[in-house]
């Protein structure tokens, strides 16, 4: 009974924990806003695109897009946010030595459009086309890790394709997961550096979905033969980002709710079997003066003991198998205090109630009955 307490005690730990990541998760502020975001993909390299037909589609559709009724604004991004990664070397200068940064490829009022805050300078228009001045869009924590506190606008970055002029800073968001530390990020714009893989990210003033047929048909106006590969909406991003965790806990939480219960069915009949097995023992106590409560008592205390030792020999357990959880935890630390705290009291109040049954039955057994049998 003992250890079956301390499986239930690592079990519920692992519950409490996954469900305080979820709680986290559904408060953590991404950065970006996902109400009304709906996002559809197409693959321009499959159906021969070049460079310049592809940018002349891409800008084009964004015209139409922008002034479809509902639409409140479009843009385009090679990648969605935890969605895959593209990472490239970036410096400061031309002889700075590179450092690793995560890569974007945006539409113009991409921002606008995600809802991410431009801390400083501006977007991206239609006028950043090729063969014009290269440019970019660092986040925040790129401008620091680059510049410090110095300004960034008007500096020149160098990266694989050459080098260019930041024009902005945007504020830091969740690009790759919900867990991570604010990541380096670099924007450049799709007119200048288009990618065959393209997101256009619609922002509507009624429900995304509903806008479904209607921006699929601009997508395919200029070329019917063009293959939509992707509908979504950021909502459904952001929900399928927290689905592990809610998994995850759902899947620990039901393995825990059984150790609970068959940690409950066994120290009920442990103690029940205790009472039958010294009914004549606890008939002579009372005819010998004890009182009922302090029948009732002795078997609390028993099922107090075995819930203690179980949570003793658990909560080492539970600390020793959480470095494992510190891969799919989030807002909480693998050995959190409260989660344990949390199934050690839930155990002994568990072995509490338990004991009720048996310990109502001690305490009612007839002496004179007893001894009569005996």
């Amino acid at each position: 009974m003992t250890a079956q307490v301390a499986l239930s005690v690592v079990l519920l730990a692992g519950a409490f924990l996954f469900g305080r990541s979820v709680t986290a998760a559904a408060a953590v502020d991404v950065g970006f806003e996902t109400e009304n975001r709906l996002v559809m993909s197409v693959n321009l390299r499959n159906h021969g695109y070049d460079q310049a037909r592809g940018q002349s589609y891409v800008s084009e559709t964004l015209s139409v897009l922008e002034n479809l009724p509902g639409v409140e604004s479009a843009s385009t991004s090679a990648m969605m946010p935890f969605n895959g990664k593209w990472i490239g070397g970036v410096a400061s200068d031309a002889t700075a030595k590179p450092i690793y940064s995560g890569y974007n490829t945006i539409g113009p009022a991409y921002f606008g459009t995600m809802g991410i805050d431009l801390v400083r300078g501006r977007e991206f228009t239609y006028r950043h086309v090729g063969g014009t001045e290269p440019v970019v869009i660092v986040n925040e924590q790129l401008a620091n890790t680059l510049w410090g506190g110095e300004d960034p606008l008007g500096r020149q970055v160098r990266f694989e394709t050459g080098t260019a002029r930041v024009i902005g800073v945007a504020r830091n968001a969740n690009y790759y997961e919900l867990a991570e530390e604010a990541e380096l990020q670099l924007y450049l714009p799709v007119l200048q550096y288009l990618q065959p893989g393209v997101r256009f990210v619609v922002h509507t003033d009624v429900e995304a979905g509903s806008m479904t047929r209607a921006v699929r048909e601009v997508l395919l106006r200029h070329d019917p033969g063009l293959a939509v590969a992707e509908t979504t909406t950021l909502e459904q991003v952001l929900e399928a980002e927290r689905r592990t965790l809610t998994s995850i806990t759902s899947l620990v939480g039901g393995f825990a709710a059984m150790a609970l219960l068959l940690a409950v069915v066994g120290i009920y009949g442990s103690l029940a079997y205790l009472v039958r097995l010294r009914r004549a023992e606890i008939g002579i106590r009372l005819a010998l003066g004890a009182t009922r409560g302090r029948v009732g008592r002795f078997v609390v205390s028993r099922a107090i003991g075995i819930a203690s030792l179980g949570v003793l020999l658990g909560v080492p357990a539970a600390l020793g198998l959480s470095r494992f959880a510190g891969g799919f935890v989030f807002g909480v630390a693998p050995r959190d205090p409260v989660s344990l705290a949390g199934a050690s009291i839930l155990l002994v109040v568990t072995a509490a109630l338990a004991r009720w049954l048996p310990a109502r039955r001690a305490a009612r057994i007839d002496p004179v009955e007893v001894l009569k049998q005996d």
